[in-house]
C-alpha cells in the first residue's frame, strides 16, 4: 500500500479565506445587482477583492491573537499551580525536586525567548538609527 502525505492545513489559514471568500463575493453580487445607472456600482465591484483580502487577513491576525492570549494565560494558570505544589507540605520532596527542575526549565526557556527577542531587535535596527542616537 502507498502512502501519500499531504501538507498539514492551517485552519486559521482556512477560516480567513473562507471569510474573505464568503464577504468579497457577496459585495461582488450585490454590486452586480445593482442598476447601471447607479454611480456606487463599480466602485463596489473594484472594491470587492480588496476587501476580500482584508477581511481575511484580519480574520487570520484575530485569531492568532486571541490563540496567543489564551496560550499566555494556560502558562500562568501552569506557573501558579506549579508554586502552589512547591508550598504544599504533603508532596513529597523527590517530587518537589522534580518540580523544582520543571520550573527552572520553564524559567530558562523564558530567558532564551526574551534574549532571541532582543536579539532580533537589535538586527532590525539600521545603523545610525538606533535609540541610543535619538
Amino acid at each position: 500500500m502507498i502512502k501519500t502525505s499531504h501538507p498539514k492545513i492551517d485552519a486559521g489559514t482556512i477560516g480567513g479565506g473562507i471569510a474573505g471568500i464568503s464577504s468579497g463575493g457577496l459585495l461582488a453580487a450585490l454590486a452586480n445587482n445593482l442598476p447601471d445607472s447607479n454611480k456606487y456600482k463599480s466602485w463596489l465591484v473594484i472594491i470587492a477583492p480588496f476587501l476580500s483580502v482584508f477581511i481575511s487577513y484580519a480574520w487570520v491576525w484575530i485569531k492568532n491573537n486571541l490563540d496567543m492570549k489564551n496560550l499566555k494565560k494556560r502558562a500562568e494558570m501552569g506557573r501558579v499551580e506549579l508554586l502552589e505544589a512547591l508550598k504544599n507540605p504533603e508532596i513529597p520532596e523527590e517530587e518537589k525536586n522534580k518540580l523544582r527542575e520543571y520550573w527552572i526549565s520553564a524559567e530558562n526557556i523564558k530567558a532564551k525567548k526574551y534574549v532571541e527577542n532582543i536579539a532580533k531587535i537589535e538586527a532590525l535596527e539600521a545603523p545610525g538609527f538606533s535609540r541610543a542616537n535619538n
